[in-house]
């Protein structure tokens, strides 16, 4: 019984959370709109590079999980690069 009434402590604190989050936005759209600019390059390069590097899952992964890029960095800064150098190795041999 007490598991399940945690789990809805939980679910209700997000529910809450989510919506300042929409009265937030509502108020101030500027605030969206800068959101969007921040979030779309970052989006559209990180697939983009997934796309070249044939890394499918990565692809998938960037296309539906939203994080306001964060994963999106990560992948471009950490992840695609792994994919140059194992190219880069396999021509010098």
């Amino acid at each position: 019984m007490g598991h399940k009434y945690k789990n809805q402590i939980k679910l209700s604190r997000k529910i809450k959370i989510i919506k300042i989050m929409q009265e937030f936005l509502m108020q101030n759209p500027s605030a969206f709109i800068a959101m969007l600019l921040w979030m779309i390059p970052w989006k559209g390069v990180a697939l983009w590079k997934a796309a070249r590097n044939g890394h499918k899952w990565w692809f998938i992964a960037l296309l539906v999980i939203n994080t306001m890029a964060a994963l999106e960095i990560i992948y471009i800064f950490f992840f695609s690069k792994k994919q140059k150098e194992e190219t880069q190795e396999k021509i010098s041999q």
